[in-house]
């Protein structure tokens, strides 16, 4: 009688910390799901020396319309050029009409943006350098997310004036859609 109420006993717990198991794997897995749409993610491709850079989106979610925010840490030199470039297996649509660079909220003149998508590149042009140590955000709107979900990487480099036309990558954003 004794040993078939431990038995019992040993069953409800096992239960029980089964389902606390799981609990904490859904919490995980979720936490990694909200992770997906705000953060600077993980390299998965490229070396060491290579670093995430932040973002957030407005949705997140594959085959959508949906904005982003990348984030462009404070760089030793000006810049006149922001260019991005993408993996082929991005299949979105960018719109370059709809690309913003702020700094602090406010848009920056620029002389030009442009997407080519047979080379996957875009390209923007300030109308005057910006000034060294400054943190920029690249806001780039009415994107039509890739139809499939997933990470996929895009890369930064920035070039300076005239004077230091040298092209200088400066990190990865890897963004994920539900």
């Amino acid at each position: 009688m004794i040993q078939s109420h431990i038995d019992h006993r040993n069953r409800n717990m096992s239960k029980r910390f089964i389902l606390y198991a799981c609990c904490i794997a859904l919490g995980i897995t979720s936490t990694a799901a909200s992770i997906a749409q705000t953060g600077s993610g993980i390299i998965l491709f490229g070396n060491v020396r290579d670093s995430a850079l932040s973002y957030n989106l407005d949705g997140g979610k594959a085959r959508q319309l949906d904005r982003y925010y990348l984030d462009i840490p404070a760089q030793k030199t000006q810049i006149s050029q922001v260019i991005i470039t993408y993996r082929d297996n991005y299949d979105g649509e960018i719109d370059p009409n709809s690309i913003d660079l702020r700094f602090k909220d406010t848009n920056l003149p620029l002389e030009s943006t442009s997407w080519d998508k047979e080379n996957r590149r875009i390209e923007i042009i300030t109308k005057e350098p910006i000034p060294a140590g400054r943190s920029l955000k690249l806001v780039m709107s009415n994107v039509r997310n890739p139809f499939y979900s997933g990470l996929y990487q895009f890369d930064a480099r920035v070039m300076g004036p005239a004077e230091l036309p040298i092209l200088r990558y400066i990190g990865s954003w890897v963004i994920g859609f539900d």
